[in-house]
């Protein structure tokens, strides 16, 4: 583990590499996934991940399990240079998604969430460098060796299923991969604290002011 450089320490993590899961909602009166839970995330200096879905009109909002009344749109106008990490929730956005951010060819994102059936698609229309590969901590060997092996510049990974083996962030990150986080109190009510994230470029959390308190 000596020969390995740590790229990220929770004591000195700067609010660029912090997105708020569903925009900064926990503990204020703003609610997830709106456009007003985003801008408070912005103002703060912090990034969002976001779940798109379209509503019955074909436009495209946000929304976890339905759509809601945020349209994408409102949310890319006042993103400035705040990454976006977009969390595809149904099939079918591809084209309507792709057509939409052209609009906005400044803004930092990326995509996850697409499925297997769409994925060529989604690589074909953005670009590899915007889709992110997702990987459990409880998913197998040969998950795993897609993520180490294939064309992904980013790993959206989550920790539904204890700790990530250390050495399997050394191997992700030292073929040249970005590693998001995402903390376990998005799951559950534990601590977004975790060693791990000595390990990681980025994370996504709930409780973006309780890790950056002593900031």
């Amino acid at each position: 583990m000596g020969a390995y450089n740590s790229r990220l320490n929770i004591q000195y993590m700067k609010k660029s590499q912090i997105l708020c899961h569903r925009g900064l909602h926990l503990g204020t009166q703003h609610l997830q996934n709106t456009r007003s839970a985003c801008l408070h995330a912005f103002n703060k200096g912090f990034g969002v991940e976001i779940d798109i879905r379209a509503n019955s009109k074909g436009k495209l909002v946000l929304g976890h399990d339905k759509a809601q009344l945020t349209q994408l749109s409102g949310v890319l106008s006042i993103a400035n240079s705040k990454q976006m990490a977009l969390h595809i929730k149904e099939k079918g956005l591809c084209q309507k998604l792709y057509e939409l951010l052209t609009k906005y060819p400044d803004k930092d994102y990326f995509i996850f969430g697409v499925l297997p059936e769409e994925w060529d698609e989604y690589v074909e229309t953005f670009g590899a460098d915007k889709i992110a590969f997702e990987l459990d901590s409880g998913d197998g060997v040969e998950k795993f060796e897609q993520a180490l092996n294939g064309e992904h510049s980013i790993i959206w990974l989550s920790e539904l299923e204890g700790t990530f083996p250390d050495m399997k962030f050394c191997l992700l990150n030292n073929n040249g991969r970005k590693i998001y986080l995402v903390t376990k109190e998005c799951y559950s009510n534990s601590s977004p604290y975790t060693p791990v994230f000595d390990f990681v470029d980025a994370i996504c959390t709930d409780k973006p002011l309780t890790i950056m308190k002593n900031d």
